[in-house]
Order: C-alpha cells, then sequence, then structure tokens
C-alpha cells in the first residue's frame, strides 16, 4: 500500500528567477579571474576516487561550496584521472570530457604558493553554508542547486548526446500535460540492502499524476530490466495509466546487481559511455516537471538539485525513503 513518505515536503519558492541570476554571476566571477597567478585557489581532482556519478559531481560540489565560504576559485587539473573517462575518447579524463570548464583556470596555471589542497573533512564541517541572499529562496536547497546548475553546463557533444536520447523518447516537454520522472535505483542498492518495492514506485508516480492533472508523459530512469519490465507492463495494461506516456532509454537498462559487480570486481564496463548515458538521462530527469525518486540515491538528490536550479521543478519532489539531505 502507498503511503507519503515521512517528513514535511520542501517548498518550492516562487519567482526566484533573480535570485538564480545573482548566484550564477556569483559564482562566475569567483570561479573567472582576471589573472590566474593571481587567484587565490582550491585544488580538487577526480583522482582516486571510485564511487558513483551522483556521489562524485556531490563530493565536486562539497569543493566548490568550501572554495566560495573561503572566498577561493575552485580550479582542477587540465588532465585528471576520473574513472568516468576514457583515455582514448578524452584525453583530459576529468570534468571537461562531459561539461563546460569549472574555472577559466587549470591548476598548473596558478600559483602553487596560493595554492590550498581540497580538505574533506572542513567541507563537510561548511556543507550547511550558504549566501545571506539564499535565505529568502529556499535557503540550503537554494545554494545546491546554484551549484548543481553551475556545474552541471553540458558541453557541446554532451549537448548533442541529450538532444539524441530526446529523439530516442519522443521528449514532449509539457505540451501533452505534466512530466513525471520516476527513478528507480538498484545497483549497489540490490546488493543486501533494503529496496522500497516497484510497486510502491509505481502508486507513488500514480498518485503524482493525480496530483497535476492526472495526464502526460513519465520519464523512467533505471539501470534494472526487470524494473523496466514492471514499470512498461503496469502503464501498458492498466486502465488508470491510460491518459499517460512511458517513456525511457531502451539503452540505459541492464541488470542491476551483476553491472555492480562487474564495477566494482573487474571494472568490465565501459565508463565512458555509462558515463554519457548517466548524463543524458539525469539531464532530461531535469527537465521533468515533476520527481518520484529515493533520496538514499546521490543520483535522485542532484536530480532533484539541478531541476530546482534550472527551475523545472513545479511540486516538491516525492521521495520514496528518506529526506533530502545536503551531501
Amino acid at each position: 500500500m502507498y503511503e507519503r513518505p515521512f517528513g514535511d515536503p520542501l517548498k518550492v519558492p516562487a519567482n526566484q528567477e533573480g535570485a538564480r541570476k545573482v548566484a550564477h554571476d556569483n559564482l562566475w566571477r569567483l570561479q573567472n579571474p582576471q589573472r590566474c597567478r593571481d587567484a587565490h585557489v582550491l585544488v580538487y581532482s577526480f583522482k582516486d576516487s571510485y564511487a558513483g556519478f551522483g556521489a562524485e559531481i556531490h563530493g565536486l560540489m562539497l569543493a566548490l561550496n568550501m572554495a566560495y565560504a573561503l572566498n577561493r576559485t575552485l580550479v582542477m587539473p587540465r588532465k585528471d584521472d576520473w574513472w568516468y573517462t576514457r583515455k582514448e575518447t578524452c584525453e583530459a579524463q576529468g570534468l571537461t570530457c562531459y561539461f563546460d570548464q569549472i574555472s577559466n583556470c587549470f591548476e598548473d596555471e596558478t600559483d602553487p604558493a596560493k595554492r590550498m589542497a581540497f580538505n574533506y573533512t572542513m567541507s563537510m564541517d561548511l556543507r550547511g553554508f550558504y549566501p545571506a541572499y539564499a535565505e529568502a529562496h529556499g535557503g540550503l536547497i537554494f545554494w545546491r542547486s546554484a551549484m548543481a546548475k553551475y556545474i552541471m553546463r553540458p558541453n557541446r557533444s554532451m549537448r548533442d548526446r541529450v538532444e539524441r536520447l530526446k529523439r530516442v523518447v519522443q521528449w514532449r516537454g509539457s505540451s501533452e500535460g505534466a512530466t513525471v520522472a520516476l527513478h528507480i535505483r538498484r545497483g549497489d542498492r540490490g546488493c543486501g540492502r533494503r529496496q522500497v518495492q516497484v510497486e510502491t514506485y509505481i502508486a507513488a508516480a500514480l498518485a503524482k499524476f493525480a496530483e497535476v492533472g492526472g495526464k502526460g508523459s513519465l520519464l523512467l530512469c533505471t539501470e534494472d530490466k526487470s524494473v523496466l519490465n514492471a514499470v512498461v507492463h503496469a502503464v501498458e495494461t492498466r486502465d488508470e495509466w491510460k491518459n499517460v506516456r512511458l517513456m525511457y532509454d531502451p539503452a540505459e537498462a541492464r541488470n542491476s546487481i551483476e553491472n555492480s559487480r562487474n564495477l566494482v570486481i573487474s571494472h568490465d564496463v565501459d565508463m565512458h559511455e555509462y558515463a554519457l548515458s548517466a548524463i543524458a538521462n539525469l539531464m532530461l530527469m531535469a527537465e521533468c516537471s515533476h520527481q518520484v525518486l529515493a533520496f538514499h540515491s546521490h543520483f535522485g538528490r542532484l536530480a532533484y538539485e539541478l531541476s530546482y536550479g534550472l527551475g523545472s521543478a513545479a511540486s516538491p519532489p516525492l521521495s520514496m525513503d528518506v529526506m533530502w539531505i545536503n551531501y
């Protein structure tokens, strides 16, 4: 039986466009100094980091937040060693393989005497920080969403990938009703951890459609074939779904437990292609007006944060397990 998740949902303040521009402009000024050699910088690298994609971006977000709080420019190596890249495809092996540069300066362009190494403990101590002006616009979630939007500015090739995915799923935006993103992650959650049942997610998505007009498009994002099959069956056979069109990326679904085992033990997965698929799906989730997901997942939280930052979110997110947290 479907039950509404515990806790009060996040509120979505209206008329935030001006505040979003202020946040973006402030981040842009800090991240793009006139002279790299004169800038006091915080250095962050993806090297030796092997977390999930959402967790990796949240780690970078902690670093950007720390840099902002300390009035430093966050810089990264010109050539990194991110496990979500492949040297044959992208020699930089860093954030720029998928997104615009986080700064106009790379580490090697800065003065060693003005560098500060990223400190995880300090970043966690500062994770509750946000600029004073953000208080009137949602506080911490507003600031996190502003950083998500700034970090995740897809480069040209990534934008092309998103457009291709839109054609595959026949994306129509809100022209035919509400757009609801349904993210059901298994991955390492399938390895001995408590899971929310698929039927509970399906009921929650139906409840969200009832809340926002009863018709539209459902974007399913999952890496588990059994989840895909269950949702497809529900939408195609149950009368209550007759006014909802299902969208999904057929290349995304795979056996999640087997995939996680391959990632952890043998890395027998094309991580570049894995990242392209994940980012394209996340960008589409962020364009949806409504979200049904689980906030235990970094990926789910990041999708909502980006949706909030883009101004797409039109209703509070429906989390199937825990409330939003700033990590």
